[in-house]
């Protein structure tokens, strides 16, 4: 027994639906965007600074453990240039790095870096066992002598802590 043919395999209606990319095209305009956000978030570049505590402010003024521990550098930046000394310790007059150049606009300009990764390579070789080095900026320096500072510390194997700036007992560049 044979079946007459059904109505769907009629060659003459045969109508092609277009996809509907409507919603494919939504999830793509929401979602790539998205993704390149959390991309270049976990990719940013961030520096690491230990600030001091409320009560770890200052380091150990007692001279206890003094043996122990290597003597701490501090590196001062200011706009009259860099100053690098040990608090408290016996390098009374330190390491003075004037500004080049007063008139320029750029910290690569304005600041020996040269000298200063030079200085800090003697530090490195003559202390290896001192881990960080201290920097207080003064607040009129910009932050891109700030960055370009903890890059030359950092390049020389020292951590970096940062210390708040204070006026009050502190040399001046001359």
């Amino acid at each position: 027994m044979a079946y007459r043919p059904s109505e769907s395999r009629k060659g003459g209606n045969w109508e092609t639906k277009d996809l509907n990319l409507i919603p494919i095209m939504n999830l793509f305009i929401v979602v790539i965007p998205m993704l390149l956000t959390i991309i270049v978030m976990t990719q940013m570049a961030m520096i690491e600074i230990s600030l001091p505590t409320q009560a770890g402010a200052g380091d150990n003024q007692n001279g206890e453990d003094a043996a122990d521990k290597p003597q701490a550098k501090l590196l001062v930046i200011t706009p009259e240039g860099f100053e690098i000394f040990t608090p408290g310790g016996e390098d009374e007059d330190g390491i003075q790095l004037p500004i080049l150049n007063p008139e320029a606009t750029e910290a690569i300009q304005m600041y020996d870096f040269y000298r200063l990764d030079q200085e800090i390579a003697k530090i490195r070789e003559d202390n290896e066992s001192l881990e960080a080095i201290g920097i207080m900026p003064d607040p009129r320096v910009t932050f891109e002598t700030l960055l370009m500072t903890i890059d030359v510390a950092k390049s020389n194997g020292f951590e970096v802590d940062y210390k708040k700036f204070e006026r009050t007992g502190l040399r001046r560049v001359q």
